[in-house]
């Protein structure tokens, strides 16, 4: 389980201190389907970000399962990052210089798997995404939607159990952003935690749970 008590994030001094998030507490159990909504600067992403490691709280706690991930060090967040969540990005974050094989790749290399488990691993996802005609193809030569299938592939390679979602359909047309709905219902039917941050009412909708932000706080 993922909770979250009394989260605030500010940025700024005192005197023009703003907050990005103010007071949000949430719990997200294990294997759900959650949404999180709101315009533009409400706090969704910076929520997302403590949730993935990236960004810590100002004040409040953060625990997964019965870790206390908020009293972690910088070195012991990156590898609880590394060992338990992936990101799905808007912009899918490819390396360019990489084939879309050697993308996939990397997770699993941060891991130490082995040269047999990495091919493994990495057919079983491609052909998942169904892109896996297009494992020597760079991220230049293939689509968005493609992109983003790649993206996909390499969160699911990592084994890791909570997928985080940036406005994953933000960057693409409405055919290939109704495919990556399906998918993500697909990843969460695997058993993943999935947690979805989006503008988006289709993809909320998709999901089991939608949770609103205004001004840094939950509305409903």
């Amino acid at each position: 389980m993922i909770k979250l008590e009394n989260i605030v994030k500010t940025y700024g001094s005192k005197e023009n201190r703003t907050y990005a998030v103010n007071e949000v507490s949430m719990n997200i159990d294990d294997g759900e389907f959650v949404s999180i909504m709101g315009k533009s600067g409400s706090g969704k992403s910076t929520i997302l970000n403590i949730i993935g490691c990236i960004d810590s709280a100002t004040s409040g706690t953060y625990y997964v399962d019965d870790i206390c991930v908020s009293d972690m060090s910088i070195g012991k967040r990156k590898k609880f990052l590394r060992e338990n969540i992936s990101f799905i990005f808007q912009d899918f974050a490819l390396i360019d210089d990489y084939t879309v094989y050697e993308n996939i790749e990397v997770p699993l290399i941060a891991k130490g798997k082995s040269r047999k488990e990495k091919k493994a691993t990495i057919k079983k996802y491609m052909n998942m995404m169904g892109i896996e005609k297009l494992a020597r193809k760079y991220p230049n030569q293939i689509s968005g939607g493609e992109k983003q299938r790649c993206a996909i592939a390499r969160a699911l390679a990592s084994g890791n159990s909570i997928i985080l979602a940036d406005e994953p359909t933000g960057a693409l047309d409405s055919e290939n952003s109704k495919n990556v709905i399906e998918i993500l219902k697909q990843v969460n039917k695997l058993g993943k935690t999935v947690i979805v941050v989006t503008h988006d009412i289709n993809v909320a909708n998709a999901t089991n749970r939608i949770v609103k932000l205004k001004d840094g706080r939950i509305v409903e």
